[in-house]
């Protein structure tokens, strides 16, 4: 179970910025469906 990787990024204009600041968003949000799956995977396991 690796952690999220944070890789560093070079903002140079304004668009830059908000490029990043999606892309960041969309990791994020997928960072937290994982663990919400590795969550529900591990209920399984203790209703039983």
């Amino acid at each position: 179970m690796a952690e999220c990787q944070v890789r560093p990024v070079n903002v140079e204009t304004n668009r830059d910025l908000v490029v990043l600041a999606v892309k960041r968003n969309n990791e994020l949000m997928l960072c937290n469906l994982e663990k919400k799956a590795l969550r529900e995977w591990r209920e399984t396991f203790n209703m039983k």
